[in-house]
């Protein structure tokens, strides 16, 4: 695991903005489960088509990113994935993208984050006693 992205970001996000060789990919995570990267988007993010990710992604929707960790592709292990978390509405979030030996980009997850404290957010968002702070915390967001 590395303490430096393999890919420059920069270059990732041209891609983005170009929607250009770049592409989602599913894959499993750490306990075997196949993860639908897509699906992660639309229900975390309400992001619905690969348009919508790229403009997400290009127009500054990874607020405060911050890089996790680069690690081999685990179908491909020559293959490099970098690891972020970023801030959106209030939500931690997750990405991890590689690039082929092609030069074209894929993303291999779009999630909340592991970290997040997913609990506290259902429990805010489902409460009636918090609407008054919903409201004050709506007009200013």
């Amino acid at each position: 695991m590395s303490k430096q992205p393999f890919c420059k970001f920069a270059d990732f996000l041209k891609a983005c903005s170009n929607k250009q060789n770049i592409i989602l990919i599913n894959d499993e995570d750490e306990y075997g489960q196949v993860r639908d990267t897509r699906e992660d988007a639309r229900n975390d993010f309400g992001l619905n088509t690969l348009d919508e990710i790229l403009d997400f992604i290009s127009n500054g929707g990874l607020e405060n990113l911050n890089f996790k960790n680069s690690t081999p592709y685990r179908k491909c292990p020559e293959l490099i994935v970098d690891a972020y978390e970023f801030n959106t509405c209030g939500k931690l979030g997750y990405i991890a993208f590689l690039q082929n030996r092609k030069g074209e980009w894929r993303i291999k997850s779009l999630h909340l984050s592991d970290n997040s404290n997913s609990p506290f957010k259902e429990l805010f968002d489902n409460n009636k006693d918090f609407e008054d702070l919903k409201r004050i915390l709506g007009e200013k967001g």
